[in-house]
């Protein structure tokens, strides 16, 4: 009897077998990421900007390729390099007036991206005379749930190998199964190939070079940062605000899981790799991306986000340790940012980061 009942069982799982292989089928052959096209259009995006072209349409999941290309294809390395997350790839070449300026931001960015995209362009021979960095809070936070720096993972370990003094981070190692091949079985990714399908955009929309810093589509502008489409570029106010209650609200919220302390290694891992980029007579300055208004009042009254203000004071008192330069404030108020700053809970717009910039502090 038992064993009628499994043949049934697996007879009834073979009926649905065409399903998960279609889903896998599906995904693999529409690719709507590009992630099995052996990086083709990352490499065409950076060859674009190693021209000193605008790009677009600007819609890759692997902003980390797209910068090992670029950096290899680069004739020359620009005076100012500057690292963060998409909380600060509205950065551009205005905020270092009369220098040139490249961002090299790459979405979900923590310390290992830092250290791995800076010794991609380090061992092209493009070291900067000014590195910025744009800090999150959450690069101090080992439960920060981010991998994506693994993409990386030989620069990463090249740069840490670098720094005098340093031990292996060991258990803060991701365990790299392929980011690529998880997007075959990802529910997420199927949907993105059925619209594809549907709107035709499987038929791959080839990027093309623009003189326009905006567009309907996303665009990779010549220093790096990036325009947002049109769609974003317009939300509301009212839209705006719900995002940021939204992404608040959240539990866990997003980065901040379990972020009770700064972790110890990773303070000191940060600090040597400031130390080293100093020691090659490269000046140093910190970003601190500003949160909308209403996210950052129900974030730092919440358990999970209490260490921004930690992290804030952390960043200041090490700058004026160092005489280093801090711009910005994770405190909307403290850089005179309203609501209409954002275009979401935690992504300032362009014309805000060019104000920022234009007002430095010191450490304190």
């Amino acid at each position: 009897m038992w064993s009628a009942d499994v043949g049934r069982l697996l007879g009834k799982a073979a009926l649905l077998l065409p399903i998960p292989l279609g889903v896998l089928l599906t995904n693999f052959l529409v690719d709507p990421d590009g992630a099995f096209d052996g990086a083709r259009y990352e490499q065409a995006v950076a060859r674009l900007l190693a021209e000193g072209r605008n790009v677009v349409p600007f819609v890759t999941p692997y902003e980390r390729a797209v910068l090992r290309s670029y950096a290899e294809a680069a004739r020359e390395g620009r005076e100012v390099l500057f690292l963060g997350s998409s909380r600060s790839l509205q950065v551009g070449a205005e905020a270092f007036p009369s220098r040139s300026f490249f961002n090299a931001w790459a979405s979900s960015s923590v310390l290992e991206d830092y250290l791995a995209i800076y010794r991609l362009f380090e061992r092209c021979g493009h070291a900067p005379r000014v590195l910025g960095l744009g800090v999150d809070p959450w690069i101090f936070n080992r439960n920060n749930g981010t991998h994506r720096w693994t993409e990386l993972e030989d620069e990463y370990r090249e740069m840490r190998a670098r720094l005098p003094g340093e031990a292996e981070l060991g258990a803060r190692q991701a365990p790299l199964v392929g980011e690529r091949y998880g997007r075959l079985a990802s529910a997420a990714t199927f949907q993105r190939s059925l619209r594809a399908l549907v709107l035709g955009e499987w038929l791959k929309r080839p990027i093309r070079a623009t003189d326009a810093t905006e567009d309907e589509d996303p665009v990779k502008r010549a220093d790096g940062s990036m325009s947002y489409p049109r769609s974003v570029r317009e939300r509301g106010v009212a839209e705006v605000r719900r995002l940021a209650v939204e992404f608040a609200r959240r539990r866990p919220i997003a980065f901040l899981a379990g972020f009770t302390e700064l972790d110890p290694e990773l303070r000191r891992l940060f600090e040597a790799f400031v130390r080293y980029v100093r020691a090659q007579g490269i000046d140093v300055v910190f970003y601190l991306p500003p949160f909308h208004p209403t996210a950052y009042e129900l974030v730092v009254s919440s358990e999970d986000g209490r260490m921004l203000v930690e992290v804030e004071r952390y960043l200041r008192a090490l700058a004026g340790r160092e005489g280093l330069a801090v711009y910005g404030s994770y405190d909307p108020a403290q850089c005179e940012c309203g609501e209409g700053d954002f275009y979401d809970s935690h992504h300032p717009r362009h014309g805000t980061n060019a104000r920022i910039f234009a007002r430095p502090s010191r450490g304190r």
